[in-house]
């Protein structure tokens, strides 16, 4: 490996094409190319070593596709961290209410699945979230089943607070634990990460979480408990079979795609000895699904009743890891 280290500061791009493969085991959204490094008088780099590779023309890197100069700082070997706002110019941002924070990207520069983007998003988490309305679909149609938010609704909560569960413990606070671990088993097994919640107040409500993801990430999963008391098992959320729902953009172009993702995961974790409730599956009309351009699902990892420990979360997320690299590359 030669290494390149400068004091000068530089602007690192990033550059994101998109493709759609329909293929369970070769799922595909957004392809990185090579990187290019360009000066930059505002873009401090003291803290990174960056590497390049004998074996490759260029190192492999993200480019800054909006022109947004953030620091880029480094993680851990081959892993670095950049600051990814909502851009009000992407679709349907401008129907987020709370968007003043930023997700975190984990760019895994020198492994082999560095171009495959994994959004976690740790539900609920935004202080006075319940406060905001927006629109329950991007179209303005009502909502089609109850949930959160009631059938019928056309203005939904920007993004709730969640439940307790019967220890006292807050649905949030485990999503988010149970979601850096996640993070770290990704991180682990070569993937990039988009973490859309890292502490306990994030101002990203679920419109800018999912808009985020869809301009970033090739698939975006949303981390639950469900509000029942009887330890029920592991399900996932998809579109709700209601053909108007169905045929409402963007979820006409993502719900089939969604089900795959969903369905190689519980097919996975029925596998390996994880109890799974009903079928696995539950159709219900949410924020995330209604404004989803990519493969999306709200992953319900138990209810109320639930071991939530952190043994629990930690061996939980190893095998969902597991399950996420089965939908993109088989075993």
């Amino acid at each position: 490996m030669k290494k390149f280290y400068n004091k000068k500061t530089f602007f690192i791009l990033i550059v994101c094409t998109c493709c759609l493969i329909s293929s369970c085991n070769n799922k595909q959204n957004n392809v990185i190319s090579n990187i290019n490094i360009q000066e930059s008088s505002d873009f401090p780099l003291e803290n990174i070593d960056i590497s390049y590779n004998d074996n490759k023309k260029d190192i492999k890197y993200y480019e800054d596709y909006l022109g947004i100069k953030s620091t880029v700082i480094k993680y851990k070997q081959n892993i670095y961290i950049k600051d990814i706002p909502l851009d009000l110019a992407w679709e349907n941002a401008n129907k987020s209410k709370i968007h003043s924070h930023k997700a975190k990207l984990y760019i895994n520069s020198d492994n082999k699945y560095y171009d495959k983007i994994i959004a976690i998003n740790a539900g609920h988490g935004t202080k006075d979230g319940e406060k905001q309305k927006t629109l329950s679909h991007p179209d303005g149609s009502p909502k089609v089943t109850g949930g959160t938010n009631a059938v019928g609704e056309v203005n939904s909560m920007a993004i709730s607070s969640g439940m307790t569960f019967l220890d006292g413990t807050t649905e949030a606070e485990v999503n988010l634990k149970f979601s850096l671990f996640l993070r770290d088993e990704l991180l682990n097994l070569g993937y990039s990460v988009l973490m859309l919640r890292e502490n306990d107040n994030t101002q990203l409500d679920n419109i800018a979480r999912t808009v985020i993801s869809n301009n970033v990430a090739n698939i975006h999963i949303s981390i639950h408990y469900n509000s029942t008391t009887n330890d029920e098992g592991i399900f996932y959320i998809g579109a709700p079979k209601v053909k108007s729902f169905l045929e409402m953009e963007p979820v006409i172009n993502t719900y089939k795609m969604s089900d795959e993702l969903g369905d190689c995961i519980i097919n996975y974790l029925k596998n390996n000895n994880e109890k799974i409730y009903g079928n696995g599956r539950m159709g219900m009309d949410l924020t995330q699904i209604s404004y989803s351009n990519i493969p999306t699902i709200d992953l319900e990892l138990g209810d109320k009743a639930s071991d939530h420990s952190d043994l629990r979360l930690n061996e939980l997320s190893k095998k969902i890891a597991l399950a996420i690299n089965d939908y993109f590359v088989g075993e």
